[in-house]
């Protein structure tokens, strides 16, 4: 079983070493590290930008736990319609086995509650040579490109952007009509 614990204090990448071998790449695994100390620090002082999570593996068996992973979100821009998907993965010994995406569907559910305005979940994907292993494990989790490349001044290449849709399933009136969640297009500001 995948659950997800949300990270409130300390560095988890201290806590949990093995969260650094998500990133093949230095770099993005310093980027990644990085951004995650300074966010939690941010949630300290009580300024909410959106959750950070651990994936956790719990066996069903013994009921003994192991960090997986790494998962979480943000406001993307100020528009409140996108939020950023925050550096997830997952370690490479526990690849292949489905705890990804069970992850992703966890935290697009959180999401949804979290910000019912919210349109688009955004995971960035650094146009570096890692891009040819990594676009095709985010396409395969229902994410497409989404807009031109970005720039942002914490790194020294490029990023696309691509999507996954957040919308809520599509609910069928009695005469088939496919209606959707009213809460989920209420209110526009985040709950968190």
């Amino acid at each position: 079983m995948i659950g997800l614990s949300e990270v409130t204090a300390g560095n988890p990448f201290e806590r949990f070493p093995q969260l650094r071998a998500v990133w093949p790449d230095p770099k993005l695994q310093a980027l990644a590290e990085e951004a995650t100390i300074e966010e939690v620090d941010r949630l300290s002082q009580h300024v909410k930008t959106g959750p950070i999570f651990l994936v956790v593996h719990v066996d069903e068996a013994t009921k003994a736990q192991r960090v997986v992973g790494i998962t979480g979100f943000f406001i993307y821009d100020e528009t409140g319609l996108n939020l950023g998907l925050r550096w997830h993965g997952i370690v490479p010994d526990e690849r292949g086995k489905g705890f990804s995406r069970i992850a992703l569907e966890q935290v697009r559910d959180i999401a949804r509650q979290a910000v019912p305005g919210a349109e688009r979940l955004i995971e960035l994907i650094p146009c570096t040579p890692d891009r040819a292993d990594i676009e095709p494990y985010f396409r395969a989790m229902g994410f497409k490109p989404h807009g031109p490349e970005e720039t942002h001044e914490w790194a020294k290449h490029a990023w696309q952007p691509f999507a996954l849709d957040l919308a809520p399933e599509l609910v069928s009136a009695p005469d088939s009509t496919p209606l959707k969640d009213a809460e989920s297009v209420a209110a526009k500001k985040p709950r968190f």
